[in-house]
């Protein structure tokens, strides 16, 4: 290891990384930064999370006698949680073995407020409807429309600094920033915003510019995100904000004709996101990403149009 690998992490605060790297390579002297020097990554595996799920629900349902079938949903919820994964088989490390009570936030898959509809139409048209030509009977009947919807707030994130000002970098991610604002002034800064240089989550004022300053400088103008101190952890609170709102629509129109009484074909063309909306979303912010505050990625994909033919028997 070379004196500018040290140099660095001290130049950025990362105590706790410094502290590995010298355990590691031997160079700690007298000193262990570790209870135990012989076992430096010893986990243990135990079922310790939880999570608690709260939530209001109503819904909505109506059935007429044209052939129209409808039912929408709201929920308005919350989950908390000290785990941060979905996946059943992982490992998540303290980022404080004493201060356990941080891990517990929003969990990441948490939404506020969810509002989601579907409804199908058989069309009034062909056999049994006013609407009919009998030599066209075939053609005009069995068709139907059908559409689902969603619309909900958008997912949690953290503005993270994921040094190893306490911990060592690899179990660092979550080591989130400091700022001296307030949620509401913070609020005002994060948002949805459309530039000339693509959607930003964050106003321009609040991200490092092109010739602005870096670690041992003085903070650029409206600087209002920083790295945590040697020995320190981040004070923001983890996935304390949220992206912006998702709006979904995906279309289908069907049609089913009999042949027989046990026989029929199906058409059917499906179309997920029809209005070709954009979805944004905001994973976390990381202080030293070039990209910080810049929005990367949709919550749903673009329009999709598929056509089937279906024989069933």
């Amino acid at each position: 290891m070379n004196n500018a690998t040290y140099n660095n992490l001290i130049l950025t605060g990362q105590a706790g990384e410094l502290a590995a790297q010298y355990q590691i390579y031997g160079e700690n002297g007298s000193v262990d930064f570790f209870q135990n020097p012989y076992g430096l990554s010893m986990d243990l595996l135990t079922n310790y999370s939880n999570s608690t799920y709260n939530s209001l629900q109503a819904e909505v349902r109506r059935r007429t006698r044209s052939g129209f079938d409808f039912q929408a949903n709201y929920t308005f919820s919350k989950v908390l949680s000290d785990s941060f994964n979905t996946s059943a088989s992982r490992i998540e490390h303290f980022l404080d073995s004493d201060n356990p009570r941080i891990e517990r936030a929003r969990a990441d898959f948490d939404l506020t407020h969810m509002i989601k509809a579907t409804a199908i139409y058989d069309l009034p048209f062909g056999k049994g409807h006013r609407l009919n030509y009998r030599p066209l009977q075939i053609v005009l009947s069995g068709w139907s429309m059908s559409g689902f919807m969603t619309w909900q707030s958008g997912s949690p994130f953290s503005v993270v600094s994921s040094r190893g000002t306490l911990n060592r970098s690899a179990r660092s991610y979550y080591n989130t920033a400091n700022t001296a604002l307030t949620k509401p002034q913070l609020d005002n800064l994060l948002g949805f915003r459309m530039t000339g240089d693509g959607p930003f989550f964050i106003a321009s004022s609040a991200i490092n510019p092109a010739d602005g300053s870096g670690d041992g400088e003085a903070p650029f103008n409206g600087q209002v995100f920083f790295h945590p101190a040697p020995g320190a952890l981040g004070s923001l609170q983890r996935r304390m904000f949220s992206g912006p709102w998702t709006f979904n629509l995906d279309f289908g129109i069907q049609k089913n004709t009999h042949l027989t009484e046990r026989q029929a074909v199906e058409f059917r063309m499906e179309a997920r996101n029809i209005l070709n909306h954009s979805t944004f979303t905001v994973w976390d912010l990381v202080l030293d990403d070039p990209a910080f505050g810049r929005i990367t990625s949709m919550f749903y994909s673009p329009r999709l149009i598929q056509f089937g033919l279906y024989y069933r028997f």
